[in-house]
């Protein structure tokens, strides 16, 4: 898969006739997010998921769509080399959404920090780390002032919610808040996912800078040359044969 870090890390919503409201409040969080609309009740089959993420040149997907039970279902998961390598589906307990919080909610790609509580999977917290996060260079506390929650409650059962932290320290539900339960999920082995890792290592890292006199230091890397056809000079000096 030829693609940048840039697509691959770009969220792509597929939105279907049945995506309830609050999947849009989720996603607008990100600053980072493809919206393609489905003209289908539902979308949750491996096979038709690929194929459109694939086409769109992205590794990060999320959906949602209705069990047989008419059960609300958040289905979220990553690509590599145009095969699922992760997905969650999650099953819908309870969700407040912003307009339910009365909170006039922060603007869309806001910046904001993740936590995890009690969840203890390295791979899961990757996986909720892509979607839902953002990469941060520099971290400002001034703009620093919403932190996205999730928390596990009991077994597979999971809290999800954007929370404001004002000035006084004060902890302020914003909206959405998500809870849901993990009914099917899958994890490719940890070879595969290290080959996905390594796509984002193998960067070419800049090996020169400057100092503080304006100067570039560092080691400058050439093309090797064939030394047989180098030419040179002979001179005759003091008898002996002197080559430059």
């Amino acid at each position: 898969m030829k693609n940048s870090s840039t697509e691959q890390k770009t969220l792509i919503y597929c939105q279907t006739n049945s995506s309830d409201s609050f999947l849009k409040e989720l996603v607008h969080l990100r600053s980072n997010t493809k919206t393609i609309s489905i003209s289908k009740k539902e979308l949750h089959d491996h096979l038709e998921i690929q194929k459109i993420i694939s086409k769109n040149k992205s590794s990060l997907f999320i959906t949602g769509y209705k069990s047989k039970n008419n059960e609300e279902i958040l289905k979220i998961g990553r690509l590599y080399n145009n095969e699922i390598i992760e997905s969650l589906d999650c099953k819908i307990l309870s969700n407040k959404k912003m307009k339910d919080i009365n909170y006039h909610g922060p603007i869309p790609g806001v910046i904001y920090g993740i936590f995890f509580l009690g969840i203890n999977d390295e791979r899961l917290e990757n996986l909720f780390s892509d979607i839902f996060c953002q990469k941060v260079k520099k971290i400002n506390r001034e703009y620093f002032n919403y932190n996205l929650i999730i928390s596990k409650i009991e077994n597979n059962k999971y809290v999800l919610k954007l929370v404001n932290i004002n000035k006084n320290l004060d902890v302020i539900d914003v909206g959405p808040i998500l809870e849901f339960e993990i009914i099917n999920s899958f994890m490719c082995d940890d070879d595969v996912f290290s080959g996905f890792c390594d796509l984002f290592s193998r960067k070419k890292t800049k090996n020169i800078h400057k100092d503080s006199n304006k100067d570039k230091i560092g080691t400058l890397h050439i093309q090797k040359q064939d030394l047989k056809n180098l030419k040179i000079r002979k001179n005759y000096k003091r008898g002996k044969l002197e080559t430059s």
